[in-house]
């Protein structure tokens, strides 16, 4: 009895303590929301984390997005948000860089430059090459 009631504690006090996030990378397991207002508002429209090249305007969300959710995202991640659909970076362009595995981060604009923390942890940075707004105007967005 005693040795069951010790194997049930030290699985109850495994799965209490382990990491709440994977440290996979790029795999399609973790999810970018692109909100439509700032601080994580409004409509949505979430990809997988996978690396990809995602045309917004193909999805109907063509200069909409005011900010991100990130969840379960793992590391390394860079994110690089554009004005431009080509990705051409003469105009406004943010580059986002994690670091650490993210359960959940919002980043509430696209339109400064960073450190990123998450749950009170450094989980990478944000560098905004804003020209004259990035909020509402994102047409491309590249993840690897």
């Amino acid at each position: 009895m005693i040795t069951r009631l010790a194997a049930r504690t030290s699985l109850l006090f495994a799965l209490l303590l382990a990491p709440a996030v994977s440290t996979y990378a790029g795999t399609g397991q973790g999810t970018l929301t692109f909100r439509e207002d700032n601080d994580c508002g409004g409509d949505r429209r979430s990809f997988s984390d996978a690396p990809a090249n995602l045309k917004l305007g193909n999805y109907g969300w063509n200069d909409e997005a005011r900010s991100l959710e990130l969840f379960n995202v793992g590391a390394p991640t860079s994110i690089f948000v554009y004005d431009d659909s080509s990705g051409s970076t003469s105009d406004d362009w943010t580059e986002i860089q994690i670091t650490a595995p993210v359960s959940y981060l919002c980043i509430s604009t696209f339109e400064q430059t960073i450190d990123l923390y998450a749950n009170g942890s450094y989980v990478g940075w944000m560098n905004n090459r804003d020209r004259d707004n990035l909020d509402g105007k994102v047409s491309l967005v590249r993840v690897r």
